[in-house]
C-alpha cells in the first residue's frame, strides 16, 4: 500500500501488543480503511484467525445481523438476547483461540452502520478480552461504543489522512506502469484531495477516454481527468442520503459554484450550513465577500453531470444572481449553467465569460461561450478570444486565422493592443519563417493602419503603445538586443497613464532582456516588479500570470538564485488544475534543471525526460532545445553513452525556437555532453563558435555557460574570456565563475578550494566538484604528494554532495589516462564487482599476478586501497549506469 506503511506497523502493534485489545481505524470513504484493515490481516492471518463482518444501511435496522456468523450455537426458534448472544459469540472465538494459541481477531468494517445491539456485544467482547478487534469507520460518524473503547484505552487509533504529494505521484506511477509528468499528479491530487480510491477511480476513468495518453513511456495530460461511471454513481448515492435540504444545497453550490454565502443565508440556511461544513462536505472561504465551495471538486462534478435539466432550470431561478460585476470564476459557472439550462445571456456577458474562461484555462468552454455570440458589436473582442483558446488547445491554423482577421480590419485599439500584448508574450506559434515573416508584415500594416486612423489628430496611448510594442517584436526577431532594451524601458517606465497589461507584459520582456544579456539583478528587479502586479491583480491578469512566473524563474535559474527559484516552484498556486495540463512539463524542467545544477544528477533526469515529452506534445516548445542540451549533459555525466545519442539526435533543428539565448545554451550542453562521453576533439573550438555567436548577439548569459562548459571539458584556454566577462556580470553563478577562472588563470590550487567552497554555500554542487578536480588535476603535476593527497580527500568528500557516481572530469581522466591497458581492464572487473580471484581467472592470470597489478594502479591513481579505488569512482572512460534514465 502506497503511503501507509507506517499505519499498518500502528495498527499491527495495537492488535498485537500487550498495551490495547484492537485498533480504531479512522477515514472518510476511500481513504483505504479496508486495503489496510485487508494488509493487516495478510501479516497476522498465518498464526491468527480472522473474521471479517461489515455493516450496511439495510442490515443497520436489524438486532445483530452482523454477527449472524458466530451465532451458529444458538438454539433455533428462539428469540435472542443480549446474553444468549455475547455467550454464543464468546464460545465461538474461544474454539478458534485453543486451534491457534493466539486471539482471534474480529475485523469490524463501515462500523457506522452497525446495528446498536451488534455494537454492544462487539464492546463486550473487546472488554472480555475474548477477541482482538479492528474497527473501521468514517471519522464524522464513529459510534459511541468504539469511542469509548479508545477513550478508555481499550483500543489505538490510526487517523488516515490523505496521501502526500510524492505518495500519489507514486501510486501513478504504479497503475500506469511509467513515468508520470509530476502535473498530472499533482491534477489528480487536487482533484482528490489525496484520496487513494478516487486517485484510482480517475486514473481508470482518464485512460479510458483519453485525458492522459502515453508517449514514450511517460504519462502526459490531455484534459481535466474525471471520475469513472462507478465512483460517480457511488459519490451520488452517498450524497443523496443526506437529508432533502441539505441535499439541495448541494445541488446549488455545486451548480454554481462558487456561491455567495448571502445568497444562501438569506433563506435562513445559517444552521444547515454549519453541519454540511462539519461533515466536511462545503468549505466557506474567510475572504470578502465570503463564498461556499463543495469540500471535493469530484462532488461537484458528480453532481453537475447528473442534476435533471429540470431540477436545474428550478435551483437557477431559486439560487442564481445577476451576472453584474460577478468576478471571472464565478461567471464561469454561472454562464455554463444558463446555457446547460438555455437561458437567454447578452453578447455582452458571453464575451466576459469567454475571457473569464481563457483565464480559468477552460479553453472549451471559453470556445461555447463565443460561439452563442448573437451580434457584430462583439466581433473583435470574440476573435480574440477565439484566437486564445484555439492556440492553447493546439489549434494553430484557425488560431492565426482569427489574430489575422482581427489585425487586418479592427480599428478597435484596446482589443488591438491585447491582441498585440499577447503576440508578445510568445502565445501565438510563429509556424515556419514563411508564416513568422507573413505576421511581421501585417503587424508593420497593422501599426500604418493606425496611424492613419489617428492622423492628424493628437495623439493616443493605445496608438503608441500598440506601434512601440510592434516596433519591440520586429527587433526582437531580428536580435537587436539594444533597441529592444531601450524601447521596452520607454515602455515600462515613461508611458504616461499606461494600462496595466501592458506595464506587466513589458516589465516582463525586459526582466527577460536584463538576464538574457547577464544583468541578473536588473532582470530580478523587472520581473519580480511584473509578478507582483498580476498577484495584486489577478483577476484581471490570470492568463498574464503563467508568462510572467515562467520568465521570473527561468531568470532565476540562469543568475543563480538557485534556493529562491526553488521556493517559487514550491509555492506554484495550483488553485485552477486546469492551467497544469499548460504549464506542467516547463515547472518540472526548471525543476529538473535545478536538480542536476545542484548535484542530483540523477533525480534531475528522472524530472527531466518526462518534461521532454510534455513540451514535445504542448506549451513552451522553446524551452525544448534547453531541455534537450541539459537532459544530454546529465546522461553524461551518469555514463548513459545511448541517451545522450539520443538526446543529440532529437536536438530541434535552429529557427525552430524562438528563444536565442536558450537555444544556444542547449546547443552547449550537448557539445559538451560529447565530449564527456564520446572525447570528441572539436568540442572545444564548438563552444568556443557558440560563445562567440551568444557574445555578437548580445546572449551574454549564454556566452557565460558555454565558456564555463569549455573549461570543464579541458579547455583552459578559455578562462581569460569568462574571467573578462564575469567581471562584468552580476549574480552568484557569475561571482563563483569570476574566482573559478581566475584561479585557472594563476594554476593556483588554493584559489580553487576557495572558489569550490564559495559553490557549495550557493548550493553549486556540480561546479563545486568541478573546481577541486581542477585543483587535484594542478596538484598531480606538482612533486607536493602531501598537498594532492589532502585535495583527493576533499574531492571524495566533495563527491558526497552528489547523487551517485558520475563520470570523471579532467582529473580523473588524465590520471586513468596513464594506466596500461592491462590495468585498465583489472579496474573495469573490479568496478563490475569482482573479486581478486575472479579477476584473474577472467583474465587468466594468477591471483598472485592481479595483486600485483593492483598495487602499480593504486600508486597511479593515488589511493591506497581496493575500497578506495571503488569509492573514487576511477574508471576509464564512460562506464553505463543501471540507474533509471528519467
Amino acid at each position: 500500500m502506497v503511503g501507509r506503511s507506517a499505519a499498518i506497523d500502528s495498527v499491527i502493534e495495537s492488535v498485537t501488543g500487550p498495551a490495547r485489545s484492537g485498533c480504531l481505524i479512522v477515514g472518510e470513504m476511500g481513504m483505504g480503511k479496508t486495503a489496510l484493515a485487508r494488509a493487516v490481516s495478510d501479516v497476522l492471518s498465518p498464526e491468527r484467525a480472522v473474521f471479517h463482518v461489515c455493516g450496511t444501511p439495510a442490515l443497520s435496522q436489524m438486532a445483530f445481523a452482523v454477527l449472524a456468523p458466530f451465532l451458529g450455537g444458538l438454539e433455533t426458534g428462539m428469540e435472542p438476547s443480549q446474553e444468549g448472544v455475547f455467550r454464543a459469540v464468546c464460545g465461538f472465538l474461544r474454539l478458534h483461540r485453543a486451534e491457534s494459541k493466539h486471539p482471534p481477531i474480529v475485523v469490524v468494517d463501515d462500523a457506522h452502520d452497525v446495528d446498536p445491539e451488534s455494537r454492544t456485544i462487539l464492546a463486550r467482547m473487546v472488554a472480555a478480552d475474548a477477541a482482538r478487534i479492528i474497527v473501521l469507520s468514517r471519522r464524522s460518524s464513529i459510534p459511541v461504543e468504539f469511542m469509548e473503547l479508545w477513550t478508555d484505552g481499550f483500543l489505538g487509533r490510526c487517523d488516515l489522512d490523505p496521501l502526500s504529494p510524492d505518495d500519489i505521484h507514486a501510486l501513478c506511477e504504479r497503475v500506469l506502469r511509467g513515468k508520470v509528468l509530476r502535473s498530472v499528479s499533482a491534477m489528480l491530487g487536487d482533484m482528490s484531495k489525496g484520496n487513494p480510491m478516487f486517485v484510482l477511480a480517475l486514473l481508470r476513468q482518464s485512460r479510458a477516454n483519453g485525458s492522459l495518453f502515453e508517449r514514450n513511456g511517460v504519462w502526459l495530460p490531455a484534459d481535466v481527468p474525471s471520475p469513472d461511471v462507478q465512483l460517480s454513481e457511488r459519490l451520488r448515492r452517498d450524497l443523496m442520503r443526506r437529508p432533502r435540504d441539505e441535499f439541495e444545497v448541494l445541488e446549488a453550490i455545486a451548480l454554481a459554484e462558487p456561491i455567495p454565502l448571502d445568497v444562501l443565508t438569506r433563506g435562513g440556511m445559517g444552521l444547515l450550513l454549519d453541519s454540511l461544513e462539519s461533515q466536511d462536505l462545503i468549505t466557506i472561504s474567510n475572504d470578502f465577500p465570503r463564498s461556499v465551495w463543495l469540500a471535493n471538486p469530484l462532488f461537484s462534478d458528480v453532481l453537475r453531470r447528473t442534476v435533471p435539466p429540470a431540477r436545474s432550470s428550478e435551483l437557477r431561478h431559486k439560487y442564481g444572481e445577476s451576472a453584474e460585476n460577478m468576478p471571472p470564476e464565478r461567471l464561469v459557472r454561472h454562464v455554463s449553467w444558463a446555457l446547460d439550462c438555455g437561458a437567454p445571456l447578452t453578447d455582452e456577458v458571453l464575451v466576459r465569460a469567454a475571457h473569464a474562461g481563457n483565464g480559468e484555462f477552460d479553453f472549451h468552454f471559453s470556445l461555447q461561450a463565443a460561439a452563442a455570440v448573437q451580434g457584430s458589436a462583439q466581433r473583435d473582442e470574440t476573435l480574440l478570444e477565439t484566437a486564445i483558446a484555439h492556440a492553447h488547445l493546439g489549434h494553430h491554423v484557425v488560431a492565426r486565422d482569427r489574430v489575422e482577421q482581427l489585425l487586418y480590419a479592427s480599428d478597435n485599439l484596446p482589443v488591438l493592443l491585447r491582441a498585440v500584448l499577447w503576440i508578445c508574450q510568445g502565445s501565438m506559434p510563429a509556424g515556419d519563417p514563411c508564416q513568422h515573416r507573413g505576421l511581421n508584415i501585417l503587424l508593420e500594416r497593422t501599426a500604418e493602419r493606425i496611424g492613419r486612423l489617428r492622423a492628424g489628430g493628437p495623439g493616443d496611448t493605445d496608438t503608441e503603445t500598440i506601434t512601440a510594442l510592434i516596433d519591440v517584436l520586429h527587433h526582437m526577431a531580428e536580435g537587436k538586443s539594444a533597441t529592444v532594451e531601450k524601447d521596452l524601458n520607454l515602455i515600462a517606465w515613461h508611458t504616461p497613464a499606461i494600462d496595466i497589461r501592458t506595464r506587466v507584459v513589458s516589465l516582463a520582456l525586459l526582466g527577460d532582456q536584463l538576464n538574457a544579456a547577464g544583468r541578473f539583478t536588473a532582470g530580478r528587479t523587472a520581473t519580480l516588479l511584473a509578478l507582483d502586479l498580476v498577484q495584486k491583480n489577478l483577476t484581471q491578469l490570470r492568463m498574464e500570470f503563467e508568462y510572467v512566473f515562467y520568465l521570473h524563474v527561468k531568470g532565476l535559474l540562469l543568475g543563480g538564485l538557485w534556493d529562491e527559484a526553488a521556493a517559487r516552484l514550491a509555492d506554484y498556486p495550483r488553485d485552477c488544475s486546469r492551467n497544469l495540463i499548460y504549464s506542467g512539463a516547463a515547472l518540472q524542467l526548471f525543476a529538473g534543471t535545478l536538480a542536476v545544477g545542484q548535484g542530483r544528477v540523477y533525480s534531475g533526469l528522472e524530472q527531466l525526460r518526462p518534461a521532454i515529452e510534455g513540451l514535445r506534445v504542448g506549451h513552451h516548445a522553446e524551452l525544448l532545445p534547453f531541455g534537450f542540451g541539459v537532459m544530454a549533459y546529465a546522461a553524461a555525466l551518469c555514463g548513459d553513452a545511448d541517451f545522450v545519442d539520443e538526446c543529440v539526435e532529437s536536438f530541434p533543428q535552429e529557427g525552430t525556437c524562438g528563444d536565442k539565448g536558450l537555444y544556444l545554451l542547449g546547443e552547449a550542453y550537448s557539445v559538451a555532453a560529447m565530449a564527456v562521453i564520446r572525447r570528441t576533439d572539436d568540442a572545444a573550438q564548438q563552444l568556443a563558435d557558440l560563445a562567440g555567436q551568444a557574445k555578437s548577439s548580445g546572449l551574454l548569459a549564454a556566452e557565460r555557460h558555454a565558456l564555463a562548459l569549455a573549461i570543464r571539458i579541458g579547455d583552459a584556454g578559455s578562462a581569460d574570456r569568462l574571467a573578462e566577462l564575469t567581471s562584468t556580470l552580476d549574480g552568484p553563478i557569475s561571482e563563483v565563475l569570476q574566482l573559478y577562472s581566475r584561479a585557472i588563470i594563476a594554476s593556483d590550487p588554493d584559489a580553487l578550494v576557495e572558489a569550490a567552497a564559495s559553490a557549495r554555500r550557493e548550493g553549486f554542487h556540480l561546479m563545486a566538484v568541478s573546481c577541486v578536480e581542477r585543483a587535484v588535476t594542478i596538484l598531480d603535476a606538482g612533486a607536493d604528494r602531501g598537498r594532492r593527497n589532502e585535495a583527493q580527500v576533499l574531492l571524495r568528500q566533495y563527491r558526497t554532495l552528489l547523487d551517485g557516481p558520475f563520470v570523471l572530469g579532467n582529473y580523473e581522466s588524465s590520471r586513468a589516462g596513464r594506466l596500461t591497458p592491462r590495468e585498465q581492464e583489472i579496474v573495469e572487473l573490479l568496478q563490475s564487482g569482482q573479486s581478486n580471484r575472479e579477476v584473474a581467472r577472467s583474465l587468466s592470470l594468477s591471483a598472485r599476478t592481479v595483486e600485483g597489478h593492483l598495487y602499480r594502479i593504486f600508486a597511479k591513481l593515488g589511493v591506497n586501497s581496493r575500497a578506495e579505488l571503488l569509492a573514487s569512482g576511477f574508471c576509464h572512460g564512460p562506464q553505463r549506469t543501471d540507474r533509471p534514465r528519467a
